[in-house]
């Protein structure tokens, strides 16, 4: 995925790791961006969690631990909630082993 986007209110820009949205702006680490290009490249899709890690974290060796704190640090950025839903929820079941 080339340039900037949306979720939902928030303005990602993959080139400055940073999302924006009511009315400030975060630094997002660069693995959690990528795991938010890939999600957002595949939007809709069941994506194995194998896959994404072996497309964000390619040459290296990781757990799944890895991938699972990327998504939490995306869905703290986005501030999401049990109710706000930013993520829509699809992580945890799109995700799959």
């Amino acid at each position: 995925m080339e340039g900037d986007f949306q979720v939902g209110r928030w303005l990602v820009q993959p080139k400055h790791n940073t999302i924006s949205g009511n009315g400030k702006t975060v630094h997002l680490e660069p693995k959690a961006m990528q795991v938010l290009v890939y999600l957002a490249e595949h939007a809709g899709d069941v994506m194995a969690k194998e896959r994404i890690i072996q497309t964000v974290w390619a040459d290296t060796f990781v757990t799944d631990d890895v991938l699972t704190r990327s998504i939490s640090e995306l869905r703290k950025a986005f501030e999401d909630t049990r109710t706000s839903h930013v993520l829509s929820r699809p992580f945890p079941r799109a995700v799959t082993g």
